[in-house]
């Protein structure tokens, strides 16, 4: 089930993830925390005689709190690949709804960085909105050009609609000299 939970998150990730800027965080707390709480909460109550099982089999108190803590990460882990999914899933939806519903909006904003890849990390332009660091994935082969420029010759013009709780989805951008 972890596998086939992962595959859809993957598969969501890639290709209906909805590139947005801005907002609040109401993000964080209503479509990220409690669905995967609330989900760790659902899945723990479901497998209770099994964790219970669990936590007694230990007799040592460092191997149960060792367990303990790797059973949690893996329930909020599970509880995030299929809640916040699914919670996810319906917010891009109900966003990109919202946002068809507004004019599109151009907004220049000022380059902060021209972010080469590194083993952790995209290749990315980096830009203040509204007073936030926020960020566009680009290809590398777009940014080349620009990593030995100074990033005050260059904006940054993001074609936008805005959405729900201040969010703005990202339709397309381009690269413009000052």
């Amino acid at each position: 089930m972890f596998a086939v939970l992962s595959v859809i998150w993957i598969i969501h990730y890639i290709f209906f993830e909805v590139k947005t800027i801005g907002g609040d965080s109401r993000y964080l707390i209503y479509i990220f925390l409690l669905p995967t709480i609330i989900g760790a909460l659902i899945i723990a109550l479901y497998e209770k005689k099994m964790l219970v099982k669990e936590f007694k089999s230990e007799d040592d108190l460092l191997a149960k709190v060792i367990n303990m803590f790797f059973t949690y990460l893996g329930l909020m882990l599970f509880s995030y690949l299929s809640f916040g999914t699914l919670a996810n899933a319906t917010w891009n939806q109900l966003n990109v709804t919202e946002g068809n519903k507004n004019k599109i909006e151009y907004i220049e904003c000022e380059i902060s960085q021209f972010q080469n890849a590194s083993s952790n990390s995209d290749d990315k332009i980096w830009f203040y909105f509204k007073g936030n660091k926020e960020s566009v994935s680009v290809d590398y082969q777009l940014i080349k050009p620009y990593l030995d420029k100074n990033t005050n010759d260059y904006s940054i013009v993001l074609k936008v609609r805005e959405g729900m709780w201040e969010n703005y989805i990202i339709e397309n951008w381009n690269i413009e000299d000052k």
